[in-house]
């Protein structure tokens, strides 16, 4: 097997593991953890102001990076997201409907840090 097809197969095997679907769940999972059924989420990032990020919604994913750290020693995922969907790409600019997410996880693909942007360049 060539480095492509080796690259497209692993590409393959992290959008699936990685799904919308999955990505939804566990980010719902934490950003409404304890709060009343409907309730929107009301956070502040630098550049949007203050946000409400309504119950149940869904998210984009817009990329999976899997990464080797080889000094120290570790391997993880992360996971970069459109909360609540795209609302509009333009030359790979995204715009997301409310902010962007990204999720890093474990080797053992357990969510470890969840972190909210306002903008997809952090």
């Amino acid at each position: 097997m060539d480095a492509a097809s080796k690259i497209s197969a692993l590409s393959t095997e992290l959008v699936a593991l990685f799904s919308d679907e999955r990505v939804t769940r566990e980010l719902n999972e934490q950003l409404f953890a304890g709060l009343s059924n409907g309730e929107s989420v009301s956070i502040e990032l630098d550049g949007l102001g203050k946000i409400d990020i309504p119950p149940n919604c869904r998210h984009q994913v817009c990329s999976v990076v899997l990464q080797r750290d080889l000094v120290p020693p570790a391997e993880h995922a992360r996971v970069f997201c459109a909360v609540g969907g795209i609302a509009s790409e333009s030359c790979g600019v995204i715009e997301p409907v409310v902010c962007f997410a990204v999720l890093e996880y474990n080797q053992d693909g357990l969510l470890l840090v969840l972190d909210l942007h306002a903008s997809q360049f952090y």
